[in-house]
């Protein structure tokens, strides 16, 4: 959302997208970085995670990405513009409308495999 808001933005055709949580509330997103059990440099792996929650960097994302981190450190670091903008970072009533999301029951789960099965198989 925040890149095709900026692409729009950068156009003279004066398209606006803007992003909105519903008065029923949303699934609150977030990121995760992993390291696959079988990634074959996991040392570099965590120098690379490490670098990226070094708090110049991750506000320097931010900053240009338009998407929120999870570093406190970070937050002085922030453009006035990136920490004001409710689209990345969330006022505290639109927070109290967001939720994450749990495990999926059994048969949900099921049957969301079940679709994605036929989805990889073309049926």
């Amino acid at each position: 959302m925040a890149v095709a808001r900026r692409r729009a933005r950068e156009t003279i055709k004066g398209v606006q997208i803007d992003f909105v949580i519903p008065k029923e509330g949303s699934l609150l997103w977030y990121d995760i970085l992993a390291i696959p059990r079988d990634a074959p440099h996991v040392d570099n792996a965590h120098l690379f995670i490490n670098y990226l929650m070094d708090p110049k960097v991750i506000a320097s994302i931010t900053n240009y990405a338009g998407i929120a981190n999870g570093n406190a450190a970070a937050t002085a670091l922030l453009d006035q513009s990136t920490i004001s903008d409710t689209t990345i970072y969330p006022t505290a009533e639109q927070q109290k409308r967001l939720f994450v999301q749990l495990e999926d029951p059994p048969e949900q789960a099921r049957a969301i495999t079940r679709i994605w099965q036929r989805f990889e198989t073309a049926q």
